[in-house]
């Protein structure tokens, strides 16, 4: 089965709509309620790391098959 899109492409869309800030310019908006952060990481990747729990989880793979 062909894929309808490769990873450069699910990427380039995702970064045509997506607004990525740095890591302090982040911080100013952990606690703002109108900002929502969405947590990407695999499910290992939080099992072996830590996860903020004012953020939202939605590992990748998910933003493939729901996107």
């Amino acid at each position: 089965m062909k894929l309808k899109l490769g990873y450069q492409e699910l990427i380039a869309n995702a970064m045509a709509v997506v607004e990525t800030v740095s890591l302090d310019k982040a911080k100013l908006f952990l606690d703002d309620p109108s900002t929502v952060f969405v947590d990407i990481r695999d499910v290992r990747e939080l099992e072996r790391e830590r996860h903020d729990p004012r953020c939202f989880t939605c590992p990748s793979w998910h933003v493939g098959v729901l996107g």
